[in-house]
């Protein structure tokens, strides 16, 4: 969030030319974060057909759950076209693991080997 108070705004017209999307969120009751949700909002038409193909990785950590957050975020990933180059790796319960951490590396680094083709 800005300093001002204000609401973070995106610029459709980036994402447009995103090449790959990685997207970390604390669960929030069972669905995804707000500051997520208003994200997808913001670029969801805009970044429509430009975006297709483009690949994500997800990362979610929640208190007990995080089944309706990766469900939610799958569907409209899936809608703007996107592919997943993994599972999401979904954390549980207190601070992460060491396993959860390399877990997430990994994540990162399927993504990026994914972005030269």
């Amino acid at each position: 969030m800005p300093a001002s108070g204000g609401k973070a705004r995106y610029a459709p017209g980036i994402w447009r030319g995103c090449c790959s999307c990685t997207t970390r969120r604390r669960r929030n009751i069972g669905y995804m974060s707000g500051a997520l949700k208003h994200f997808f909002d913001t670029i969801y038409y805009p970044c429509l057909e430009a975006t297709r193909r483009r690949p994500y990785a997800l990362y979610v950590h929640g208190a007990s759950d995080t089944t309706g957050a990766v469900r939610a975020v799958e569907s409209i990933t899936s809608g703007l076209g996107w592919r997943q180059v993994r599972p999401a790796v979904c954390v549980t319960g207190g601070p992460p693991l060491r396993s959860d951490l390399e877990a997430c590396w990994e994540l990162g680094a399927v993504l990026a080997a994914g972005l030269g083709g």
